[in-house]
């Protein structure tokens, strides 16, 4: 995450190295400002039981966080939409998934995890420094105007296998526990798909869900 970090174009204000690390870490930058703890001093700062042994302080891009607000249209496609993903490792895990396919833009609904929180950013793998990642105020609004574009994932649809898909969709993933609101499932235009399967699993995880789904939109892209 670190070295994704440095290579990106977000500013690194400082490095926090343990100095059980320093000697593994041989690539640090003469321009960031680096300063070494002692390993008990560092797993006071660190939020991990066992911290890998380097902090980047970073300067988030975004000013004011004004990646949250209301959008006019939904941004050039593929990419997917979140309706209120609530654990941080699955959103973390679908901006990775994202990033994996080339997927520019993750939106996120109300309700959704803060992208900020510690275990998003590391389930991201890098992911943060390159998936374009916006909080859509109007959710409800931007799906119903942008309807024709949009793939739901849901229990209840066709084989994506045996959809039409295009550059522009977008797929949508609900909650964890209750799926798609009802106020969006209620949007008239709107396709269905799921994901086939044979065995006696209740559902699929919402990441997982949206990995699946995001390789047959992908392949039918090639």
């Amino acid at each position: 995450m670190v070295e994704e970090a440095i290579q990106s174009q977000w500013n690194i204000e400082a490095l926090i190295v343990s100095t059980d690390y320093l000697s593994q870490f041989v690539s640090i930058d003469p321009g960031i400002h680096t300063w070494a703890a002692d390993p008990q001093d560092f797993k006071k700062i660190s939020q991990q039981n066992n911290p890998e042994g380097i902090i980047a302080i970073v300067t988030f891009p975004y000013p004011d966080f004004s990646y949250s607000r209301d959008l006019d249209h939904l941004p050039s496609g593929p990419g997917f939409l979140l309706d209120g993903i609530q654990d941080p490792g699955n959103l973390g895990t679908i901006m990775r998934i994202a990033d994996w396919f080339g997927f520019s833009n993750v939106i996120c609904g109300p309700g959704t995890v803060d992208l900020l929180n510690p275990k998003t950013l590391r389930s991201s793998m890098g992911a943060i420094f390159r998936v374009n990642i916006i909080y859509a105020q109007n959710f409800p609004e931007l799906v119903k105007n942008h309807s024709q574009e949009i793939k739901i994932a849901d229990m209840n649809g066709e084989n994506p296998n045996q959809t039409d898909w295009n550059e522009g969709n977008y797929i949508l993933i609900g909650n964890e526990a209750n799926g798609v609101s009802e106020s969006i499932r209620q949007i008239p235009g709107l396709s269905f798909v799921s994901i086939p399967g044979s065995g006696n699993a209740e559902s699929l995880n919402a990441a997982i869900s949206a990995g699946i789904l995001g390789y047959a939109l992908y392949n039918n892209l090639l």
